[in-house]
């Protein structure tokens, strides 16, 4: 295990713990950060392919779930990241996230020979994200 699967696996355990004082849409985001981090450590790995994908999926599921423009900080016992206090930049990084996550799962897709699944996948990148220039990228290599 590298460093920084380690660290990615420790910040998640330690998200699962019930005393956790992080706000609750900086920890979605912070666990979708981390899920999004060994999805792509394990996306070069053929053994663990899979996996990344899982961990990808996971995270799109998770941020499919979540409402961007929530106001946060309500609990001032807990751990705020003020930026995150701001809706039109918990639009822009949730928008953020459910690229990465597409195009993460489109990566495996590729990997995995299934190119009209990566196709899909990465026009709903696009459409999450239309300035992000990679994901245009490469759903341009498929035209």
């Amino acid at each position: 295990v590298y460093p920084k699967q380690r660290l990615y696996k420790r910040v998640l355990d330690l998200l699962a713990e019930d005393d956790v004082s992080v706000e609750s849409y900086a920890a979605t985001m912070l666990k979708t950060h981390c899920l999004l981090g060994l999805g792509k450590l394990y996306l070069y790995d053929a053994e663990r392919l899979s996996e990344a994908e899982a961990f990808a999926r996971n995270a799109l599921d998770i941020l499919s779930s979540v409402d961007p423009t929530q106001r946060n900080c309500i609990d001032s016992q807990s751990i705020c990241f003020y930026p995150w206090n701001n809706s039109a930049l918990n639009k822009m990084s949730h928008s953020f996230h459910m690229c990465m996550s597409r195009q993460l799962v489109a990566e495996a897709c590729i990997r995995s020979s299934r190119y009209d699944d990566a196709k899909l996948f990465l026009s709903d990148a696009v459409k999450d994200l239309p300035g992000n220039f990679d994901a245009a990228f490469a759903l341009a290599s498929f035209h």
